[in-house]
Order: C-alpha cells, then structure tokens, then sequence
C-alpha cells in the first residue's frame, strides 16, 4: 500500500486541491461581518457542556462556520463607553453602567444617551469609581443586585474601575444568568452584600453566576453573603485568571462557592491569590458537588471557623466534588479541622483532592490535620492523592500535616512529607512510602523552604515558599514527570523547571513543591482570555488565516475519520 506521501501526490486533484482550494481566497475576499459571526458562535460553542464539545471537538469550527454563513442578521459587536462616574438611569450625565448593561441585553437603544446593543457587546468603563445604593437587578426574591442582570454577552473592560455596592445586606454587585457571559476586566467588584452580617444576603456578595463568568486582572474584596462572599457560582463556569479575591466573608465559600445542583459547576483559578477571606465552612472556597482547578495559585491567610480554611471540597449525595492542584502553594490558613484543605465525602458522595507538585505549609487547625484532612464518612468516599508535592511544616495536635478519617491517601510519588524524621499522617489508609521522602532527624521545616511567602523575583505572579539551600525537596524527583501536563516545565511562577540545583547532573532535576530551586528564568506569561469582536477588528485577513487553521484541522480530521 501506498504510505501518506505517496497517497498526497498521486491522488487525483479533484478529488483534494479543488475540494477546499477555493475556501481561503473566498474567506479572504470576505468583511469583518463573516469573521465576527463565525467568532461569535464559536465562542457560544465553547460555553457548551464539556462533554458535547468532545464530541463535537472534530467539527466545532465547521458548525460555528455553518451558522455564521446561515445568519442574517451581523453579529457584530457594539462598544459602548461609559461617562466617568455614571452609575444609574439619569438624563444629562451621559452613557452610564447602568444604561449600557440595558443596551447591551436588548440589542437594542432603550437609553439614548448610549449606542445599541449588538450581540455580544464591550461596555468601556473610564476607570473611578461607580457607587450604588439602588439596585437595579433583580434575579429572584430577595436577589436584588446594584447592576443589571447580565443576560447576553458582554464584556466590561474595566480601566481600573471600582464597582461598588452599598455593603447594608440590600444587594449583591451585579447577577449573570444562565443565559449570561460577563467577561470582567481590570475592575474591582466590592461593597456587596454585608461583611458585618453574612446573613443579611443568601448568596454572591460580589458576584452571582448561573451562566458563564471569566474574571481577568481583577479584585473581588470586602464583600459578605451566606455562601459564597466574593463568588457565588450555581450550576455555571467560571473563570479566575491574574485576579485577586480577599477580604470577603461567608457562611460557606468566603471567597468563592461553587455549587453544582442541577448542572456542572466549575471553577478555574490561573495565576491567581485567594487570601484574607472568611467563612464557617471553606474560608477561601467551598466546592460543592463540583469542580474546582488551580493553576499556579496562592491561596493564603483564609480563616474557617470549622473546617477548611483555606478550601473545603464536599461530594454529598452521591454527588463528586474535585479539586485539582497544579503548582499552587496553600500556605497560613486556619481553622478546626483542615487547615489548608478539608476534603469531605459523606452520604454516598465522593470527593477528591489531587496535588501536583504543590507546597501545604504554615497552616493550622485547633483539632486535626493542620495541613490537610481527609474525612470519608456516612457512606460516602474521600480520596487524597499526592504528585511531587511538599506537606510539612503545618500545626495540628492531631495529624499535623495530614489526619484522616475512613479516608484514603494516596502518596508514594517523590512527595516531601513532615519533617524531623515524622511524616505528620494520621489516620485512614496511607499510601506512603517507596519515593516518598520524610526528612531526618534534625531537618526542620527552615531547613527545607523559607517560611515567609514572597514574589521571589517574579512580579506580578502569587507569592511562593522559596526552597533554601541544601533543602531535600531540590532535584529529588524525575525530570520527565515535570516536563509532562500538568506541570508542563514551569514552577508555579512561571521559571523553568528541571533545573539542576544540587550541582550533581541526573535524571532527576526536578524539585518537589511549587518552587523551583536556582530557577531565575522567567517566561513572559501567556494566559488566554476571553475577548470579544469589535467593530473593524480584527481585520478580515488575520481573522480569516485563524479561520483557516482552524477549519484545515478539522478537514483534515474529517478525511482522515473516512479513512481518506
């Protein structure tokens, strides 16, 4: 049989060039109108569950193709820019949040002072402050919100403005519906709900997301709701990326609450800080049912008042909740049990904690497992599972670094555990033990990293525990299980990994923990945001060649899925 090549140059020509040749130059001679459609429901076809974008992962771009050439109407996105300090509805003070919001939904001028909304619209903030006291949002009783419910797509491209709700329990900032999908840029989102009186408000003091939210090089903070003080997500997706969330307060979920009740709830945290929030239950986040993944993130200085300070994940009902843990550090959070993480499955649920090379230090619990716990109760299962991650140097009278109940841990993969010759676990089944590494006599938790989180070179990325000199966690696991996902090769900053910090050449280059010892690389950081079209941008010729590749990919597939 003929191998490829030879298949590519003795097919006849009809039956490959002709067949698409015509595409690109018809896609070329196009305008912006045909590139922002098939961007927009491309777009609409991401927010799709995951499991029918997998199957439709071969023709998602041909389908966003077929129904931009189907349209009719543009999808064309509107700008609309919003007057320095116009919050609500009044005539004479030019285009303000409020108003644009309403256009932007209706596509359509209901407020003549702003443009008509189309499609999926960019709202332009003049930075400053924009401060209510009036709601103007409603997505259920007693949900009142300062702006109005985000419904369509848009994106508010912040400029450094502070978003700011009244902080008296009457209303959370602003709601995405399910239908909705707010991009939020460089703002900060504040004053929602009340941080006295977490009570005041049932849910989202800052933010509410029943749809879809992504959340760029912003600030959630000083906001209060009984779940879920800075984010409150229900059955939606969002994404956290270069932000900050602090200083809010919750019953469950200070910082955020993910809960997944008649849907998928996810959550995603790139590159991002999670600290100085508060709650009962999950001080830094309660996840529910869902599922929650840090890349290259801090969570720090989150309190619970009983378990979970920094993240509580709950499976419960047979429902599964899942964290996922890729070079994050999880350091100084407090509460009665699990300190820095409390992973709980009860009630024929199931949860589950995974860490790669990740660093659980300086954490404290008044009862057990300082580090983390792991607590399989009442018929349900927790499973905590270990990849080339550091667990020492945290506080608990039972099970300083790891307490366990009816629960499994899974380690026995190059991790660093406890200090001074005792690992710290307690408790369930503990999986430990062959590449595992429990540190000798002597060596204390100074003598493996520094105890005081810093940037340590790189701004603007999460402070990390730096390793110090002589530390066993430097070049004690395998190169190549660093170079693979999820680590991919950097350190939670972004330097290099593998790099041979012991001065003794081998296979093992790679250090535990978050940290990457003598690393002074650092890689301009890349991280995808969602944007939105604009009108005369991008050009037709640039968006067409993305166009191209994309739809080149997915013939290709095609052909290749008959057997061609």
């Amino acid at each position: 049989m003929p191998d490829v090549e030879e298949t590519a140059v003795y097919t006849p020509v009809s039956r490959t060039q002709p067949a698409h040749s015509w595409l690109a130059g018809w896609l070329l001679r196009q305008d912006d109108r045909l590139i922002s459609r098939f961007a927009y429901y491309f777009k609409r076809l991401q927010t799709w569950p995951r499991h029918l974008q997998q199957k439709l992962a071969y023709s998602l771009a041909g389908a966003a193709l077929l129904l931009a050439l189907s349209s009719t109407p543009d999808i064309q996105a509107a700008t609309l820019t919003v007057s320095a300090g116009a919050a609500g509805i009044a005539s004479g003070d030019g285009c303000s949040l409020v108003e644009a919001i309403e256009n932007a939904n209706a596509d359509a001028q209901l407020h003549t002072e702003c443009p008509a909304g189309d499609s999926a619209d960019v709202i332009i903030l003049a930075g400053g402050t924009y401060a209510y006291t009036t709601a103007h949002g409603n997505y259920a009783v007693n949900y009142d919100a300062a702006l109005p419910n985000i419904t369509s797509d848009i994106t508010i491209q912040g400029n450094g403005a502070a978003v700011q709700g009244p902080s008296d329990g009457s209303m959370r900032v602003l709601t995405v519906t399910s239908t909705g999908n707010l991009t939020l840029n460089d703002a900060t989102i504040s004053g929602g709900g009340d941080t006295g009186d977490v009570n005041a408000f049932l849910a989202g003091g800052g933010i509410a997301n029943y749809g879809t939210l992504t959340v760029n090089r912003s600030t959630i903070s000083g906001n209060g709701a009984m779940y879920g003080g800075g984010i409150y997500n229900r059955d939606g997706t969002v994404t956290v990326q270069d932000s900050v969330i602090s200083g809010n307060v919750a019953q469950a979920g200070g910082g955020i609450e993910s809960y997944a009740d008649a849907g998928n709830a996810s959550v995603s945290i790139e590159i991002s800080t999670i600290a100085n929030n508060s709650a009962v239950y999950g001080g830094g986040t309660h996840n529910r049912n869902g599922d929650i993944t840090l890349n290259n993130s801090t969570f720090s200085g989150n309190s619970a008042a009983e378990w979970g300070g920094g993240i509580f994940n709950y499976g419960v009902y047979y429902g599964s909740g899942t964290v996922t843990l890729n070079n994050s550090t999880i350091s100084g959070n407090t509460a009665n049990r699990g300190g820095g993480v409390y992973n709980y499955g009860t009630d024929y649920g199931t949860a589950e904690v995974t860490l790669y090379n990740s660093t659980v230090s300086g954490n404290t619990a008044v009862f057990g497992g300082g580090g983390l716990e792991n607590n399989g109760r009442y018929d349900g299962s927790a499973t905590l599972t270990l990849h080339r991650t550091i667990v020492s140097g945290n506080s608990a009278p039972s099970g300083p670094n790891v307490y366990q109940d009816s629960a499994i841990l899974n380690a026995n993969d190059y991790n660093l555990l406890g200090e001074n010759s005792a690992s710290g676990i307690i408790g369930g089944t503990a999986n430990t033990g062959g590449t595992d590494i429990v540190p000798g006599s002597g060596i204390l938790i100074n003598n493996i990293l520094n105890t005081t989180l810093a940037q340590n070179g790189v701004n603007p990325h999460p402070y990390t525990h730096a390793l110090v000199t002589d530390s066993p966690a430097i070049d004690a696991a395998p190169s190549a299980a660093c170079v693979a996902a999820p680590v991919n090769n950097i350190d939670q900053r972004g330097a290099a990994r593998n790099v041979d910090g012991n001065g003794t050449a081998s296979g093992s280059e790679c250090d535990i923990g978050a940290f990457e010892y003598g690393s002074t690389q650092t890689p301009t950081a890349v991280s995808l945001q969602t944007t939105h079209a604009q009108t005369g941008s991008p050009a037709p010729a640039a968006a067409a060649t993305g166009l191209l590749m994309l739809l080149s990919g997915w013939l290709l597939r095609k052909k290749r899925g008959r057997g061609g």
